[in-house]
């Protein structure tokens, strides 16, 4: 189980610029003179004699005189037309220029992007095992499991090219051909069987989280490989995206990356680093050709530093930072990611007292306001409106988040026996850093009439057992899923000492058996549903990571990690 965590990050959009598509205006002719077709006149009306003799000339300012002024003419324009087409010549042949060529196609690779963050440490990558969010970000960059995210909540194929459920606990991956890892191999199933072996047998967090369920792995042939659970499990998916796949026999001499298949691996020469790890682009990805060619990623010991590292050009992005910090770089572009994290006041109904009464819970949602909390915590965040984000499977769009309200929240007490006010105990921990949110809420809910009183603990380990076991009154906390799931969130944050309720637990406990997605779905949206009308808990918000970017990039967030989570070989200019 994930421990609830506290943490600070941050929206942006991306417009594409518009195509112009100008052409040439065609020009109008102007109508050319042509001479009459019966020849020269005599003055008289008459056709002109045939030829003979010249004739005596004689100077005359009528009659004959009109013919010769004719013959001059057209003896002129056609000299004038051969001086042209003899001028046009030399010109076309010897002296005119080519037109500049126009450039159709811009080139939108990024030669080399250097990404800063705040106290990373890189040192640690895969096939070592850890959980921290820097590792997860740099090994998404060289390595890939059977599946992966995109859209940030959809799982698609990866090092697999589909799979099929024979029954609730089995899973059959077929294996895309073809796929070569950095050092050379081809990817067959025997390596999918030791990658998948190597992780169950470790005795780590990492197996813990990710793998338990797997009871054994077999390949069938060598582009196919059965998973086996001890139970229904329809997570498996969102856990493979973790559980990356290396080559099971690299050759001598082959650093960490290259028993990868990801479309970067470790710039040779290099090595990873604490604070810094550079990468380079593998062509032969069966993904395509990536379009950023050199990746770094970097690390800082405080934002004052990060900051100062991007105005010096040392950076091409940076984040995830303050509203405050960001503002600092006004004409700077900006990416912003979601978190798959909530921020929310818990109730304890079982335990008695006001809380029991659903019209108190009522009037604590009507009076908080989401917005000024995101404020007070100095951080990027969205409204919400239930525990599970939109970047989370079970996410419900029919329900909208409460506006503040302070009328009906003094309404509703009143209904509940509390026209006169009453007295409340916020649990919360690390209050150093969550001084402002927890004032804000004092305040809003000073408001309705109801006076928050503090209750600190310091030991966050001592905090998460004094309110699972039931014993709080009411309490805030942030929590992020680690399996990216809605029925996770769900029975972390919601037990069964501070809250009863057989119409979810039902729900509950068959999407824990449901292994279809389009069902499951609708199980865990019906729960959000129960608890939206019964309010255990007030979803207040979910922050999002802010980044400041040197040129506009076209960049997007596919996996609903707690950081940048991007796919850099996709990074491309505008």
């Amino acid at each position: 189980m994930k421990e609830p965590t506290s943490v600070e990050r941050e929206e942006s959009r991306e417009e594409p610029d518009a195509v112009s598509d100008e052409r040439p205006v065609a020009g109008l002719d102007g109508a050319s003179v042509t001479p009459d077709a019966r020849g020269p006149s005599d003055g008289t009306g008459q056709p002109a004699p045939p030829p003979g003799p010249a004739p005596e000339v004689v100077v005359s300012h009528h009659g004959g005189g009109g013919n010769r002024r004719w013959i001059k003419i057209l003896i002129w324009i056609f000299v004038l037309a051969l001086v042209a087409a003899a001028g046009w010549f030399v010109y076309d042949k010897y002296l005119r220029k080519a037109p500049a060529k126009v450039a159709t196609n811009k080139d939108t690779n990024v030669r080399l992007l250097k990404v800063g963050v705040q106290g990373a440490d890189y040192g640690k990558l895969y096939p070592d095992i850890s959980t921290s969010e820097y590792a997860y970000l740099a090994n998404s960059q060289m390595f890939e499991g059977l599946v992966r995210y995109e859209n940030k909540n959809k799982v698609v194929p990866a090092l697999a090219t589909d799979w099929k459920n024979p029954d609730g606990m089995t899973w059959v991956f077929t294996i895309k051909k073809g796929v070569k890892f950095h050092d050379g191999h081809t990817l067959t199933a025997k390596d999918v069987k030791y990658s998948l072996d190597k992780i169950v047998n470790s005795d780590t967090g990492f197996s813990e989280t990710f793998a338990s369920t797997i009871a054994s792995v077999e390949t069938i042939g060598d582009d196919q490989v059965k998973i086996t659970t001890t139970d229904p499990d329809p997570t498996l998916l969102n856990k493979l995206t973790f559980l990356y796949i290396i080559d099971d026999d690299p050759p001598a001499g082959a650093g960490p990356s290259d028993a990868g298949t990801g479309p970067y691996k470790i710039k040779p020469g290099t090595e990873a680093t604490t604070l810094s790890l550079r990468m380079v682009a593998f062509d032969d990805y069966h993904g395509g050709r990536p379009s950023t060619r050199e990746l770094v990623l970097g690390s800082e010991e405080t934002s004052a530093s990060l900051l100062k590292a991007f105005k010096e050009g040392r950076y091409d992005i940076v984040g995830s930072l303050s509203p405050e910090d960001a503002d600092k770089f006004g004409s700077a572009a900006r990416f912003i990611s979601s978190q798959p994290d909530v921020n929310f006041i818990a109730f304890n109904t079982v335990k008695p007292g006001p809380l029991q009464k659903k019209e108190v819970r009522e009037a604590i949602r009507y009076a908080i306001d989401p917005n000024a909390i995101g404020e007070a915590r100095n951080a990027y965040t969205t409204p919400l409106s239930q525990l599970i984000p939109p970047s989370i499977p079970g996410y419900n769009p029919a329900i909208r988040p409460y506006k503040q309200d302070i009328g009906k929240a003094k309404q509703l007490l009143a209904q509940a026996g509390y026209s006169e006010g009453l007295k409340l105990k916020l649990s919360l921990s690390d209050i150093s850093k969550n001084g402002q949110l927890t004032q804000e809420i004092v305040n809003e809910l000073k408001k309705a009439g109801i006076t928050v009183i503090p209750d600190q603990h310091d030991d966050f380990s001592e905090f998460i057992d004094y309110f699972t076991s039931g014993k709080a009154e009411m309490y805030t906390v942030d929590y992020s899923s680690d399996t990216l799931d809605g029925l996770d969130i769900y029975t972390t944050t919601i037990s069964d000492t501070n809250y009863d309720n057989p119409d979810l637990t039902a729900l509950l406990d068959e999407a824990g058996n449901e292994t279809e997605p389009a069902k499951r779905l609708k199980l865990l949206q019906d729960a959000a549903v129960v608890i939206d009308k019964d309010v255990p808990v007030v979803p207040m918000s979910t922050e999002n990571n802010l980044w400041l970017m040197d040129k506009d990039y076209v960049i997007e967030q596919d996996m609903p990690s707690s950081f940048i989570s991007v796919y850099f070989y996709k990074v491309r200019l505008k």
